[in-house]
């Protein structure tokens, strides 16, 4: 499943509060122009036989639905850390 929330918390030695981040608002932009992707693909190469192809749009919506529990946390050069968790 994609993720639904991402959590960002930005701070000094101590962590702030984090912010929660809705980004199931996001969805529609990201499978409306992948569903188009997909769906001009089939137009402009119609079905040949065999096996079906893998696409550039199912390779991206594959790798989203696998982001899901990706926790970053980077502390940078100045000392501030930056906590990126997709929910």
């Amino acid at each position: 499943m994609m993720p639904v929330l991402g959590v960002v918390g930005v701070g000094g030695r101590r962590w702030t509060v984090p912010l929660p981040l809705p980004l199931v608002l996001l969805w529609p932009l990201v499978l409306v122009p992948l569903g188009a992707a997909a769906g001009l693909e089939r137009l402009l190469r119609p079905g040949a036989a065999g096996p079906r192809r893998p696409t550039v749009a199912g390779a991206v919506l594959a790798m989203l639905w696998q982001l899901s529990g990706l926790r970053i946390d980077v502390c940078t050069a100045r000392g501030v850390r930056v906590l990126l968790w997709l929910l």
